[in-house]
């Protein structure tokens, strides 16, 4: 039987900022495909988030208003049918 679910696992040797960004970067991307992402606060890292969302829409990184605090949920964009 396939496994039900997949995990992925950060290298040990990474550090705690490393694990920030990598961890902030994914929450990124996923919001950006569309998904509801939910990140624990220890682990949100804003400076990366706002480079993260430059670098998807090709801009040079800004101060954004409306960056999903720590612990909430990002905004889900809607789908046109």
């Amino acid at each position: 039987m396939p496994p039900i679910y997949v995990w992925h696992k950060l290298p040990e040797t990474l550090s705690p900022d490393e694990v920030r960004q990598h961890a902030t970067r994914a929450m990124a991307a996923g919001t950006a495909a569309g998904y509801r992402v939910n990140i624990a606060p220890e682990l949100f890292d804003e400076a990366t988030y706002t480079e993260a969302k430059a670098a998807r829409n090709g801009l040079t990184p800004q101060p954004q208003a409306g960056i999903p605090t720590p612990g909430s949920t990002a905004p889900t964009p809607r789908r046109r049918s």
